[in-house]
């Protein structure tokens, strides 16, 4: 299990699932439903996980909150490649 915390946001990827919880609001996402891309945008670098489930639904997850190092440690973790959009 891996545990994530930073301000507002908290990430948990468990067995098969990835939890998102931000201001007491939960959405999961499981792994055999989502595919998961890491998106990196412009000069002042916006984070965001995009969930895009069986149907071809894209939820975009805001990871401003994290900042890089955390951005990249959940990246790793998901074993996900980093798209960078200018």
């Amino acid at each position: 299990m891996y545990i994530l915390t930073f301000k507002k946001i908290r990430i948990v990827v468990r067995n098969n699932e990835l939890v998102y919880n931000y201001k007491k609001n939960n959405e999961i996402f499981n792994f055999d439903m989502y595919r998961f891309k890491a998106i990196v945008r412009g000069e002042r670098r916006q984070y965001r996980l995009e969930a895009t489930n069986e149907n071809g639904e894209v939820k975009l997850i805001n990871c401003d909150y994290l900042g890089w190092k955390n951005f990249k440690e959940l990246i790793n973790e998901l074993k996900i490649d980093i798209e960078y959009i200018n």
